[in-house]
């Protein structure tokens, strides 16, 4: 399997640049022209793992024949690689961003948070744990429209891709993809009765919900949207949406909706999650894969969970959690989800709106981030004994392994820690470590790493796994100065991902390229 990690624009962005670097490397080998099928792109490869912005990556790369020619010209001249990026795929969507009054209120909001927490950028760039507030400066621009994350996502991949609503996780794809499994990766929002999840707050009418059931689930349930590339929009997931034994079978939602600032109490209760679970898995093939890729990337989703947060941003009426229903199958999944949000919204609370919300079993559907960012624990689950993973910071490992910090909250926002090996993370557990020269004058590569590392899983009953299972890591891992996402760095994206390209091709990584990268990937 291939798990592509999460990381919003810079995960993007070293996706493409391991993959133009690929398609040219192997070009330049065979003596091919640098195209997918010529190069036999992923041929080893027989599931693909993606969350957040590798999934806006997978999802343009099976599904948008614009994204791979663009992807192709780039491995055909890699000297003209960034400015290829650029024009092609950066400037139809940084057009959309270029708002400076909702970008500077925006940031009001940010500053405001971040003095709160007294956290820094610094600490966002180490830790990750900032990813939140950049996604607040992301979608500023939709903000004063009135738009959302879904909004967000379904123009980036318009815009870049031509990519759109219309587009099926079943649809036809490339047949080089053809039969391979991919796997989108996310969470679902299940809150607790301590962190209950809010789902609406209007004029004094609010909808929380959480978890209720014999089984003690944490406050996110990891899930995954799967599909056999190119069987059509009628086909089912061959993976299940939430693993079996994750106590989901017997765990319901439970809603409490509070009109005239909490006089009046309603409640309303779902089915067992497995039962919705199954429904989403009956016609994966119909899942529109802009909301498919809006659930797996969004980054600030788990705000609903926290008072701190809503409050920080309730000025800008901004909705950065995708809301699904979980009991509706396809297209409806989204749709549905997002009409009940508005009904509470704008009508209020009601018996008939409660019941409706759910029947329909609406919940929040978040990054894979807050249970697992690197996609390579639903790899496991799925059979995997192999994993190459391709990952912007290494936090993304260390999450598999033992590790002294474990579940954390940034801003009332929980993230957990799931890990699925038995072995404790340190820098020992590298092994066949090699950095590649990188060549003067770059910038935007600080260091590209190639490692392996082997681990036994652990019992995990969120994910499915198994204990006892050896399992052998593939890291591809690069650092850059970049982070997730911020308007005056678009331009730089394009610059790393050409310098990507460049230290593949150097002479000096030569012995690297033909002895792991050719050789794994």
């Amino acid at each position: 399997a291939i798990a592509f990690a999460g990381g919003g624009f810079r995960a993007f962005t070293v996706d493409v640049g391991l993959t133009v670097g690929l398609l040219a490397a192997r070009a330049r080998r065979d003596g091919v022209a640098p195209t997918f099928a010529d190069t036999a792109f992923l041929e080893r490869f027989e599931t693909i793992s993606s969350n957040s912005g590798s999934t806006w990556f997978f999802t343009e790369l099976a599904f948008s024949w614009r994204f791979r020619h663009m992807v192709e010209r780039m491995a055909a001249s890699p000297e003209k690689a960034g400015a290829e990026f650029w024009h092609d795929w950066m400037q139809g969507w940084i057009a959309l961003g270029t708002d400076r009054v909702a970008k500077s209120q925006s940031e009001d909001s940010v500053e405001a948070a971040r003095n709160r927490s007294g956290h820094t950028d610094d600490d966002a760039h180490a830790m990750s744990d900032f990813a939140i507030l950049q996604s607040i400066r992301e979608v500023s621009f939709f903000w004063r429209r009135g738009l959302s994350w879904n909004d967000f996502v379904h123009l980036l991949l318009k815009k870049t891709s031509g990519v759109d609503s219309l587009n099926y996780m079943g649809d036809p794809v490339p047949a080089w993809l053809e039969g391979k499994v991919w796997m989108s990766v996310h969470s679902v929002v299940a809150g607790t009765p301590e962190k209950e999840a809010q789902l609406s707050s209007s004029k004094g009418k609010v909808v929380r919900y959480h978890r209720v059931g014999e089984a003690a689930v944490p406050v996110y349930i990891p899930a995954k949207h799967s599909i056999v590339l190119g069987s059509g929009r009628a086909a089912a997931a061959p993976y299940p949406y939430f693993a079996a034994n994750s106590g989901v079978h017997a765990t319901s939602l439970h809603y409490t909706g509070s009109a005239w600032f909490g006089l009046r109490e309603l409640h309303e209760q779902t089915a067992a999650l497995e039962q919705l679970g199954r429904r989403i898995e009956s016609r994966s093939g119909a899942l529109p894969v802009s909301g498919v890729a809006s659930a797996s990337s969004a980054v600030a989703g788990g705000m609903c969970l926290s008072s701190q947060i809503t409050s920080a941003v309730s000025n800008l009426d901004a909705q950065l959690t995708p809301w699904a229903a979980l009991a509706l199958e396809g297209s409806d999944m989204f749709s549905r989800g997002t009409a009940c949000f508005h009904d509470l919204e704008e009508k209020g609370v009601s018996r008939g709106r409660l019941r409706v919300c759910a029947r329909s079993g609406v919940a929040g559907v978040v990054d894979g981030g807050y249970t697992d960012g690197s996609g390579v624990a639903q790899a496991v689950s799925a059979g995997a004994t192999e994993v190459v993973m391709v990952v912007n910071d290494l936090i993304s490992v260390s999450a598999l392994f033992q590790r002294e910090k474990g579940s954390t909250e940034t801003l009332g926002i929980p993230r957990l820690h799931l890990p699925i090996f038995a072995e404790w993370y340190s820098d020992a557990l590298y092994q066949d470590m090699a950095d590649l020269h990188i060549p003067e004058p770059y910038q935007h590569v600080q260091r590209f790493m190639v490692a392996s590392a082997n681990g036994t899983t652990v019992r995990n009953d969120l994910f499915g796994i198994a204990e006892g299972h050896k399992v052998t890591l593939r890291i591809v891992y690069v650092r850059t100065h970049l982070l997730i996402g911020a308007l005056s760095d678009y331009k730089d994206y394009c610059g790393l991902a050409e310098e990507m390209m460049g230290c593949m091709l150097s002479d000096k990584n030569a012995h690297i390229l033909d002895e792991w990268f050719l050789r794994h990937l």
